[in-house]
């Protein structure tokens, strides 16, 4: 039960971080109107981060590999994202 929960949140954190990060690519107008506040933005940044913790804790109660390997994955994924914003 604890591998489904926690699959479930990583995978709403994530579905979240990317619809944020998404909408605040576009300008004022064209995104949701509480995304144009920072407050707003704060809190959904808290929220989405929270729902990551708390789906990698269910995950860790599993095994200790399974958020090991997640967080060793997603360390990868910003580094090459930076290398190609650099080039």
């Amino acid at each position: 039960m604890n591998l489904i929960i926690g699959i479930v949140l990583v995978v709403i954190g994530f579905a979240l971080n990317q619809w944020i990060s998404h909408s605040l690519s576009k300008d004022a107008l064209s995104r949701p109107m509480f995304l144009n506040y920072p407050a707003s933005i704060l809190i959904s940044t808290i929220v989405y981060i929270t729902i990551y913790v708390i789906g990698l804790f269910f995950l860790y109660k599993v095994s200790i590999w399974v958020p090991v390997v997640l967080i060793i994955l997603f360390l990868l994924l910003i580094v090459s994202n930076l290398f190609k914003k650099v080039k």
